[in-house]
């Protein structure tokens, strides 16, 4: 017997109901009706043959009748089969999370779609639908149309959404990444090991995902014209750092505290003065939230793997080690206790373990004392008046765990935007985004508040998008060109959940404007009064609903009626608790925490000739910098802050187009150079610049709003792809599909309507196609396609007539090609078969994809898979057994060992925790950085928060021989600058039992070398080495090209000056020559004297002849021929050459 699904839906003849599900009875999820489960026994061999059926339907848009069941069922024959991708027309797809690894995302596969994208034969053959299609699909319409193109992922929690994200970045990179050598081949390596950092400072274990993101991510990468990958830019939307100060019961904390607390070394930890097996506060018990196969070595390992990605992406060691030092000082500032202690303090709390207050202290680069008094102390504005509120134990440790969510969030921020610096490009041509945010939220430990506020409606403003892209952007286009409803039916019924969109954004009056209006008009606007104008405003709304609202202005009383308010998203009602939701709001961060760790201003410390207040460590105070943190000062002293807000936009924003230019057309790629303007604007505008006359703080809400306009505005001016992620079952567990789950998830994404809208059954049959991706003007068609369609005897006739002749000459569909009013529609299939056949023809084309198949053999690596990369797709046993499966990031092997795995390329493993030295400075007794004097010089006007000596690139440019660890060897007396120990290694120098990689010297590195030695060889190493006290062999190379530099640099000099001074001179002698306006002004009735005539161009004293000539014939009178001839030209007299027949007679030189 199995269990059938029985629903008032009947399917046609021969198409099954649900077959057996493998699950344990769960509640209906909210907003699911239930189902009704029953069994009966299969006799009938029909099922099981229609079962085979619909495990063949690789396209949802085929199936006759589309419908939640039978999608429901057409997908678990599939996902039974480890088939987890299904297509959804040609621009969407439903993947399943299998919860375990399968081979169909393994690199063979990979090649095979890479393989796919570069033919370009007349009869080569459509892989199944995968990631690996839709992200190659969107790469193809880019690099051919020049159009932006977007990937949006959507489902809820656990679905595979950054698993899928990742796969398709790994796609992209292997048709885009220039190969081994080349410029650009880094980003193949950086770009991954970039996602991993993220990964690890904004994901955890939750209760229904074992790597959960805790932040929507939008990642943009660049391209050059010939798509190249240029570049990759990154924006992070609403981190989560409530979970830093304590995460829900049976979950984990951020990665990162558990990565750091099991992989660093004996070194470290006693330098960060972590204990083996101490409980921290805001970790818990370090098993609290592991999976029953999780081995406490994982992170251990994913430590390393960290250290590996943030030295990829061009980390300085000194940076690695205060990033390390910064999070340690938050897992002990959670473990700071208060009491009250009347002989030290009569009125406000004191730390109790004051050994853990010096250790945070030290790592922040501050006083003790100063650190204690921040915490227990709080200064407040009223009327413009400040005052110091006296903090109990409970609220010291509120404001210590306010302090800790601050740090994090600024150091989270900071690698963000030092990855930005690193990677980003301005200079390029046209950009791939993946949208990728936190699933719908709706807690059962703990009530909903504004954290999960924000992504709920993230998620339904993403869902508005996607729904208004396939159902309602095309209408008005669609009927001026006359394709409705010949092809497309006028409406096509689909859930719409804009009034949802108007219940919670509407302006004026929206639930986000009630809440940023009640939010600035505090204190005096409360919790309640918050509910008691949603209630005025939206009592009636069938989406919104109101709890617990008192008549009055007071508080509700009673756990029965404390206010709350709940909506119905597109997923389900949530329920969200009004209690603190303005405070959240606000989002005010504490300015004693500025200045503390900030300081004075510099203006200020120097009129007072001070060196100010601040951290004295300059990473911790760099990143408290004035345009991470929006201020707002006292109105009578403007040094004084009395507001700070870290903003909730991300640091840059999206590429975006200019605005007053048109939008590139789709098949005009040459305009792709004039009309792309990156905006990374500093937003600086919305959340203040961090000055004193900036406006105070905003509300979360608005802000979050204002940052999700700009990033929808830049996706509404891509070509968009869709991923539906779904999760088969909410235990995590392979090979189990979990029927009402999945219904529930097919039914709120409106799956069944897109595959209506796709197949375009309900306007001209089955079969057709709804849905046309390219759009092309008539001439502009006729004129790219033009040479191939002259091939098919198409030459001759109107240009309309052609195109309607096209579909039979290519053998496409009538729906392929559809010719409109003033465009012409290409589904995907004609696209890219008139594409192709222009491809073959490309010399270019044709050249890069045979140096793209020559990579194949060298594929990119991606050590951070969540599946070891040494699994075969031949492999049949599961890779669960053993804990293959809790090895998220591919550094066991199929054993589990983790051996010889090289961090990242072309470098060898590290087998310890400390690869990282700080060649930087020294630290004080305690440990910590203490470099007076370079507090604010680290962090110049060139970069938010980097400057360009700290994050130099570690990348080809420094040594990364293992050192005693990450924090320097001696714990005990280094000085910042101070010598070198004799013992100590030198940069670049060779350890005992240290491992090195001998790269293969370059032809051109070996010509240089040789160029080198010709230009320096008089100078002999011994003088280098005793006079110069140069003992490396490495070291007299670097100054041999040095020489070599200054001789070819004054050879160049004296070359450039030779030519300016000489050569002229040699090629062009001197010559004095007459004008005609010169020679007239030596006439006879101007200058009697100096007369001069020309003849045959050459300029003759006329005086001079005259008197020869009278002395020898005194025919004609000497002032007769000065008058005629004196000034002119006499070239008529004399047919040849005076000159040459007269001695005597010579020209004016």
């Amino acid at each position: 017997p199995f269990l059938t699904l029985t629903t008032a839906w009947r399917p046609p003849q021969g198409l099954p109901l649900f077959p057996h599900f493998p699950f344990p009875y769960l509640p209906p999820r909210v907003g699911c009706p239930p189902i009704r489960l029953h069994t009966q026994r299969a006799t009938d061999m029909s099922r099981q043959t229609s079962m085979a059926q619909l495990e063949t339907v690789e396209d949802l848009s085929y199936l006759p009748t589309p419908s939640d069941d039978v999608i429901v069922t057409c997908l678990r024959e599939r996902f039974m089969a480890d088939i987890i991708y299904t297509g959804l027309g040609t621009s969407a797809l439903v993947a399943l999370n299998p919860h375990k690894y399968v081979s169909s995302t393994s690199d063979a596969f990979l090649q095979k779609y890479a393989a796919e994208y570069c033919d370009t034969s007349e009869d080569k053959q459509t892989l199944p639908p995968h990631i690996f299609q839709l992200a190659n699909n969107a790469y193809y319409h880019m690099k051919r149309t020049a159009q932006d193109q977007c990937l949006l992922f959507s489902g809820e929690t656990a679905s595979g959404k950054s698993e899928n994200r990742r796969l398709a970045i790994k796609t992209l990179l292997e048709l885009s990444v220039s190969a081994a050598g080349k410029k650009g081949a880094k980003l193949g390596t950086q770009i991954p090991a970039a996602e991993f950092v993220l990964e690890s400072f904004g994901n955890a274990r939750t209760l229904f995902n074992p790597n959960a993101s805790r932040f929507g991510k939008y990642t943009e990468l660049q391209f050059s014209e010939r798509g190249r990958l240029v570049g990759v830019k990154t924006l992070d939307y609403y981190l989560e750092r409530g979970r830093v100060s304590g995460a829900p019961n049976g979950e984990r904390n951020f990665h990162i505290f558990y990565y750091l607390i099991a992989g660093a070394s004996a070194e470290e930890r006693a330098h960060l003065h972590l204990v083996d097996k101490g409980t921290y506060r805001y970790v818990g018990q370090l098993r609290a939230g592991m999976g029953p196969s999780q081995r406490p070595t994982d992170d251990a390992i994913r430590f390393e793997q960290l250290k590996g990605a943030l030295k990829a992406i061009g980390l300085s060691k000194r940076h690695v080690a205060q990033t390390c030092q910064l999070v340690a000082a938050i897992l002990h500032l959670g473990n700071l206790e208060f009491m009250i202690d009347r002989n030290r303090d009569e009125d406000a709390a004191v730390v109790r373990n004051t050994d853990v207050c010096a250790i945070v202290a030290d790592f922040l680069g501050v006083h003790a004392s100063a650190l204690e008094q921040t915490l227990s102390y709080k200064t407040k504005l009223v009327k413009k008046e400040l005052c110091t509120v006296f903090l109990d134990p409970d609220s010291a440790a509120d404001n210590r765990d306010d302090l800790a969510k601050t740090l994090y969030g600024l150091l989270f921020a900071w690698l963000n935007e030092h990855i930005n610096q690193r990677l980003c490009r301005e200079d390029f041509a046209s950009f791939i985004g993946l949208f990728d945010l936190p699933g719908p939220q709706n807690l059962s430990s703990r009530s909903n508040s504004l954290d999960q506020f924000c992504i709920n409606f993230a998620n339904e403003r993403l869902h508005a998008f996607t729904q208004h892209a396939l159902f309602e952007a095309h209408v008005a286009e669609y009927t001026a060109e006359g394709l409705i409803p010949r092809f497309v039916p006028h409406t096509i019924p689909y859930f719409d959940n804009s009034e949802c969109m108007r219940l919670l954004q509407n302006r004026p009056g929206g639930l986000l404007h009630i809440m940023d209006d009640q939010t600035r008009r505090a204190p005096k606007k409360t919790d309640a009064t918050m509910i008691e104008a949603f209630q005025k405003r939206w009592g009636n709304h069938s989406s919104f609903k109101c709890t617990g609202a008192p008549s009055t202005g007071g508080s509700a009383n009673g756990m029965g009626t404390a206010p709350s308010f709940t909506i119905s998203h597109f997923n389900g009602p949530v329920t969200y608790s009004a209690e603190g939701f303005l405070e959240r709001n606000l989002d005010a961060l504490n300015p004693d925490f500025v200045q503390l760790l900030r300081g004075e201003a510099e203006s200020a410390a120097t009129a007072t000739g001070t060196a100010g207040t601040g951290s004295v460590n300059p990473f911790v105070r760099g990143l408290f910098n004035a345009r991470a943190i929006a201020t707002q000062a006292h109105p009578r002293n403007e040094e004084t802050i009395v507001a700070a807000q870290q903003p909730v936009k991300p640091m840059r924003a999206p590429s975006t187009r200019r605005r007053n230019t048109t939008r590139r057309g789709p098949m005009s790629p040459g305009l792709a150079a004039d009309i792309v303007e990156e905006e990374d604007g500093d937003l600086t505008g919305a959340v203040g610049d961090g000055s004193p006359s900036a406006g105070g703080p905003s509300a979360v809400t608005g802000a979050f709003r204002a940052a999700l306009d700009t990033l929808f505005a830049t996706l509404s001016e891509c070509q968009t792809w869709n991923v539906y992620c779904i999760n088969p079952n909410d235990a995590q567990m392979p090979n189990q599909l979990e029927g009402r789950s999945v219904k529930g998830q097919v039914r709120s994404a409106g799956l069944a309507q897109v595959a209506v809208r796709c197949s375009g059954s309900s306007a001209v049959g089955k079969g057709s196609v709804a849905v046309w991706e390219v759009k092309v003007g008539v001439e502009e068609f006729c004129e790219r396609y033009g040479s191939i369609l002259a091939e098919k005897g198409l030459q001759n006739g109107e240009d309309r007539e052609r195109i309607e002749r096209t579909t039979a000459a290519f053998g496409l569909a009538e729906s392929d090609v559809v010719l409109g009013i003033n465009k012409v529609f290409l589904t995907q299939r004609a696209f890219h078969r008139l594409e192709d056949m222009l491809r073959a023809r490309d010399t270019d084309e044709q050249k890069r994809n045979r140096e793209r198949e020559g990579e194949i053999v060298n594929p990119i690596s991606d050590p951070y898979a969540p599946y070891p990369a040494t699994m075969t797709d031949s492999r049949e046993a599961s890779p669960f057994v053993g804990g293959a499966y809790s090895d998220p990031y591919g550094t066991a092997g199929p054993q589990g060992s983790s051996a010889a795995l090289p961090l990242v390329s072309h470098a060898s493993p590290f087998q310890r925790a400390d690869l990282y030295e700080d060649e930087y400075g020294g630290f004080d007794e305690r440990g910590s950085l203490r470099g007076g004097g370079v507090a604010d010089s680290d962090f110049d006007a060139r970069s938010r928060y980097t400057s360009a000596d700290d994050s130099a690139s570690a990348f080809g440019s420094e040594s990364y021989a293992p050192s005693r660890n990450m924090f320097g060897g001696d714990t005990k007396g280094g000085t910042r600058g101070g010598p070198l120990l004799e013992k100590e290694a030198l940069a670049g120098e060779i350890q005992e039992g240290e491992t090195v990689e001998v790269l293969k010297e370059s032809s051109a590195r070996r010509r240089w070398v040789t160029l080198c030695w010709i230009l320096t060889w008089w100078v002999p190493n011994p003088c280098l080495s005793y006079l110069g006290r140069m003992k490396r062999e490495d070291v007299r190379q670097a100054w041999r090209e040095k020489l070599a530099l200054n001789l070819l640099i004054w050879f160049v000099c004296l070359c450039t000056a030779f030519v300016i001074v000489f050569l002229g001179k040699l090629i062009c002698p001197t010559e004095h020559v007459f004008n005609s306006s010169e020679l007239a002004s030596h006439s006879y009735i101007l200058n009697a004297n100096n007369v001069y005539t020309s003849i045959r161009g050459e300029v003759f004293d006329l005086n001079t002849i005259t008197e020869l000539h009278q002395r020898s014939v005194s025919v004609v009178p000497s002032k007769t021929i000065l008058k005629t001839y004196g000034g002119t030209s006499a070239d008529s007299v004399f047919p040849v050459q005076v000159s040459a027949l007269c001695n005597g007679i010579d020209a004016i030189p």
